[in-house]
């Protein structure tokens, strides 16, 4: 008696691994087919990220490139706003330039173009130095509006020279931009 219920036991165990293993494979095969999902999502995710890179459309953004992000329609205004922020001294806090839609202005064949900019750990004499140095280098564009939030470690001591106050900026520019025809970009002036 005792080893016809050993060989049921074993024979039960056999089953219920064989069991495991068919919802093992059945899980992987499943987590397989989403990775091959996945990878062909990414292939044209891509090829439509190199379709609008090719067209001007898109610049990387800050997480994926590490740089201060998109300058709206126009790579001349991002690089005169990157020169304004490191003749300022504030090159390394601009976290981001992100550029709105284009708004059209009534009764004009031109729109305005917002830019969001935000500084982290920037000091009030840096963003007026900005502004100022964007004023001389790019006339068109203008503060629409500049929001301050105290900076959480602006407490720690300061290295010699530094102002021991910084702010976290988030600052909106505006210009205007020509209106193109229907179906293709706006050209900014």
């Amino acid at each position: 008696m005792k080893g016809r219920r050993e060989t049921r036991m074993l024979c039960l165990l056999i089953v219920a691994a064989a069991a495991a293993a068919w919802v093992s494979a059945s899980r992987l095969l499943d987590a397989r087919g989403r990775a091959f999902a996945a990878a062909e999502d990414l292939r044209v995710v891509q090829s439509q990220l190199a379709d609008l890179s090719a067209a001007g459309g898109a610049e990387p953004s800050p997480s994926s490139a590490g740089g201060a992000g998109r300058g709206g329609a126009d790579p001349e205004l991002n690089r005169r706003l990157r020169d304004a922020a490191s003749f300022a001294g504030a090159g390394a806090q601009l976290a981001s330039i992100e550029p709105s839609e284009p708004r059209p202005l009534e009764g004009s064949d031109r729109a305005e173009l917002l830019l969001f900019l935000h500084f982290d750990r920037a000091t009030l004499r840096s963003v007026v130095t900005f502004l100022q140095r964007l004023s001389s280098t790019a006339p068109g564009v203008r503060p629409a509006s500049i929001e301050l939030a105290a900076d959480a470690g602006s407490a720690a001591s300061p290295s010699p020279g530094e102002s021991a106050e910084t702010w976290l900026v988030d600052l909106t520019l505006s210009y205007e931009v020509l209106l193109p025809p229907k179906g293709t970009r706006a050209i900014p002036e």
